[in-house]
């Protein structure tokens, strides 16, 4: 249920924007590559939500994003932005292996120490170690933003 209403979610988001794209391309737009443009930005959409939603699975979409970014802005002469979706992607990965291995972490202590008090449920802090870096959050909400301008 949760990858198709993601899937739902990025589909909208495509649709919309590759459509908007297409249409302005003719009248305003010269270098839009519309079903790039759009692949980059609703995935990057989609990612936001989830991340807003404190899903794991936003890392995947943050790294769809950046490697959907890559080529897109070494295409459009964007050089350096395209060495700069390469850096985030790498620090999406580490992102995503660090959340892994915490969750993984938190797991087992959990499963050490049974008691009622270190149940995730119950217990605010073990929530707060299962979200990433919120400068890391933060940073990569920046850097789309910045990108877009």
């Amino acid at each position: 249920k949760g990858w198709l209403q993601q899937i739902l979610f990025f589909l909208f988001f495509y649709i919309s924007i590759f459509a908007a794209l297409t249409y302005f391309k003719t009248a305003f737009f010269d270098g839009v590559i519309p079903w790039a443009d759009a692949l980059a930005s609703a995935t990057a959409f989609t990612g936001l939500w989830l991340m807003t939603k404190k899903n794991v699975e936003s890392w995947y979409w943050w790294i769809a994003t950046n490697i959907a970014s890559i080529p897109l802005y070494f295409v459009k002469h964007y050089v350096f932005t395209s060495v700069y979706y390469i850096v985030l992607l790498v620090m999406a990965v580490f992102g995503l292996l660090e959340w892994m291995k915490k969750v993984k972490m938190n797991k087992l202590w959990v499963i050490v120490h049974s008691s009622a008090l270190l149940n995730p449920a119950n217990n605010p802090f073990i929530k707060f170690i299962m979200i990433p870096n919120t400068v890391f959050l933060l940073t990569m909400i920046m850097n789309y933003f910045a990108a877009s301008f």
